[in-house]
C-alpha cells in the first residue's frame, strides 16, 4: 500500500474523499489534534478520554476506515463501529465515502456521520423489500432499530419491524404457531413469557416487542425488549411444557422483586 502525507492537512485531519479512497492514500496527522476543538493534545490517547481544552470525549479507533485521524467524535467513532456491520450486507468504505459526497453535493454541507449510515441501512432495506428476503429484512431492522437506539432517537417502529419480518418468514416456511420467548428483563415482557399465538393473530395484534418494555440495554434509555418468537409445533415431545415456562416466569419475577 502506498503511503503519502499530505502536509496541508496535518494541523486538521480531513475525512477521506472518494478520489483519495480510489488512490489507495491514507492520510497521517504528524500530532494528536482533538476532533472537536482541532486543538493539539499533549499526548496520543490510546482510549477514549476528555478533551481538556474543549471538554468533548475523544474517542479511539486504531483502523479509522472513512477518516483520516485514529481520534475521533462520537458520531464519527459510530459511523466506524456501524459501518463494519454494515458490511455484513455488503456495503462498504466507497459506500460510505460516495454516499458522504452525494449527501454534500444535495445539501451543500458535510453530513453527520450518523446520518450516513442511516441513510445507507436505509437504502439497503429498500434493496431487500424489493426482492422479498424477509430473513435478512429482519436483520437489517433489528440493527436499524439498535441503531437509532444508541444515538437516542425513536427506534420501536424498526424493531417492531424486524418481529413482522421474523413472523411472516415463519409463516412462509408453513409454521402456523409462534410461542413469545423472553428473558425476564422487565414485568411487561415476563407476562409474554411463553404465550403461544396463531402467526396470523401475532401478526394482527404485534404483541412484541413490548410497547410499555422498561428494560434499559447497557443502561441507556428505557424501552429495548429483547422478546422475540421461536416456533411452537403443537408437539409435547418438542415444545417446552407449560410447568416450565410458569417456573421460569416465577423465577423472573422473584428475580425482579431482589433488584
Amino acid at each position: 500500500m502506498n503511503v503519502e502525507v499530505n502536509n496541508a492537512n496535518l494541523s486538521v485531519p480531513q475525512p477521506l474523499s472518494s478520489d483519495r479512497f480510489k488512490k489507495d492514500i491514507i492520510l497521517i496527522e504528524s500530532e494528536p489534534i482533538c476532533p472537536s476543538c482541532k486543538k493539539t493534545l499533549n499526548k496520543r490517547p490510546t482510549r477514549k478520554t476528555r478533551c481538556p481544552s474543549c471538554g468533548n470525549d475523544i474517542y479511539v479507533r486504531s483502523k479509522p476506515r472513512v477518516f483520516s485521524s485514529t481520534l475521533l467524535t462520537k458520531d464519527e467513532s459510530m459511523a466506524v463501529d456501524w459501518l463494519n456491520k454494515l458490511e455484513n450486507y455488503g456495503i462498504g468504505q466507497k459506500d460510505y465515502i460516495d454516499k458522504r459526497e452525494e449527501l454534500t453535493k444535495k445539501f451543500g454541507r458535510s453530513p453527520k456521520p450518523t446520518d450516513i449510515i442511516w441513510k445507507l441501512y436505509n437504502g439497503r432495506i429498500q434493496e431487500e423489500i424489493k426482492s422479498g428476503n424477509l430473513w435478512v429484512l429482519k436483520s437489517l431492522n433489528w440493527d436499524m432499530a439498535l441503531f437509532l437506539y444508541e444515538e437516542g432517537k425513536e427506534f420501536f417502529e424498526s424493531l417492531q419491524e424486524s418481529q413482522k419480518m421474523h413472523l411472516m418468514k415463519y409463516k412462509q416456511q408453513g409454521l402456523v404457531k409462534v410461542r413469545i420467548a423472553s428473558s425476564g428483563n422487565c414485568p411487561a415482557c415476563i407476562d409474554m413469557m411463553g404465550k403461544v399465538l396463531a402467526i396470523e393473530v401475532a401478526l394482527k395484534e404485534m404483541p412484541i416487542p413490548v410497547k410499555d418494555c422498561t428494560f434499559k440495554l447497557h443502561g441507556r434509555t428505557p424501552g429495548w425488549c429483547g422478546c422475540r418468537y421461536i416456533p411452537y409445533l403443537d408437539d409435547p415431545e418438542i415444545d417446552v411444557p407449560q410447568s416450565i415456562i410458569d417456573k421460569r416466569k416465577e423465577d423472573a419475577r422473584l428475580k425482579k422483586v431482589i433488584e
